[in-house]
């Protein structure tokens, strides 16, 4: 039994040809997770990527500035950078990877 958040890492050290191993992963509402991280991180003040401006936005000016992390889970499976832009190609290629690897679960 392995728990991590790195899913790339567990999948390219762990699922190959040898170890046909099975991941459950547990995802939250997109929508509750991008309003969670909204209110989140207007108050982090520890952490190192803090923004001052975030304190004083509101959720919609959050949703469609440059802060936000669109499709985070496609982007940590494919390992892409929050800059480059997502096609349906790669949404499709991520939902493949989770039916293949993947017993997957919802909450909230």
């Amino acid at each position: 039994v392995l728990f991590t958040p790195y899913i790339t890492y567990a999948g390219e050290n762990f699922f190959t040809g040898a170890n046909r191993a099975r991941g459950f992963a547990m995802f939250r509402h997109p929508t509750k997770r991008v309003e969670d991280q909204f209110y989140y991180r207007q108050h982090a003040t520890w952490e190192g990527n803090y923004d001052t401006a975030m304190s004083s936005m509101s959720l919609a000016d959050f949703a469609t500035s440059d802060k936000l992390i669109e499709n985070f889970e496609v982007r940590t499976l494919l390992k892409m950078e929050a800059t480059t832009d997502i096609t349906e190609a790669d949404v499709a290629l991520a939902k493949e990877i989770l039916r293949q690897k993947f017993v997957v679960g919802i909450f909230e």
